[in-house]
């Protein structure tokens, strides 16, 4: 197994409470394990995904953006097609998975989270 930097920018929305959102945008690393450069890059988008729906969504666009900007492994950068590494979440979304979450039980009989 191999260690991986995984960088992200998070196009968001901030609250200082008094239910404000402000735009926001948010640099963030995370450590990834992995056997080779796919399986980093899989794991980096699941974190990508989980990140859009975690942040508060950007109050001038609707959405939470994550863009995974850069994959660092031991042998150097990964190249990326940075097309492929961008999720967005809208407000809509985040709602609709908090009510399938309702619904639906937590874990799937595969182990996976809806």
């Amino acid at each position: 197994m191999e260690t991986y930097r995984a960088t992200f920018d998070i196009s968001c929305g901030v609250s200082h409470g008094l239910g404000v959102k402000y735009p926001d945008t948010e640099t963030r690393e995370e450590r990834i394990v992995a056997e080779n450069p796919d399986d980093a890059l899989k794991q980096a988008l699941t974190y990508a995904t989980r990140f859009a729906y975690d942040y508060l969504s950007d109050p001038e666009t609707g959405k939470t953006t994550v863009a995974l900007s850069h994959l660092r492994g031991p042998t150097g950068t990964v190249p990326l097609d940075t097309t492929k590494t961008i999720v967005e979440r809208s407000t809509l979304d985040k709602i609709l998975l908090l009510a399938v979450e309702e619904v639906l039980p937590k874990e799937r009989k595969d182990g996976g989270r809806f």
